[in-house]
């Protein structure tokens, strides 16, 4: 029963204010981007986005932040490369 519990409140819905909240963007930016968003219609007038959805949604999406070592390296090897040429 608890897992059943926890699951629910993992993979829960959201409405647009409440999504607003957890991302956190305006309620304008949603509506605005509202079919690049995974979302559910109900009775044409009603929009929910479930959890887990807008969670891999947002990894799509998501940049990697590169640590300086990381671009040193990517750097010395283009020169490197180009040298080679």
């Amino acid at each position: 029963m608890r897992e059943v519990l926890a699951y629910m409140e993992s993979d829960r819905y959201f409405t647009k204010k409440q999504l607003g909240a957890y991302l956190p963007i305006s309620t304008r930016t949603i509506e605005n981007h509202i079919d690049e968003i995974p979302h559910f219609r109900l009775f044409n007038s009603i929009v929910l986005f479930k959890k887990s959805e807008i969670d891999d949604w947002v990894q799509r999406y998501r940049q990697e932040k590169a640590t300086l070592a990381q671009i040193a390296d990517e750097a010395l090897e283009s020169v490197l490369d180009s040298g080679r040429r």
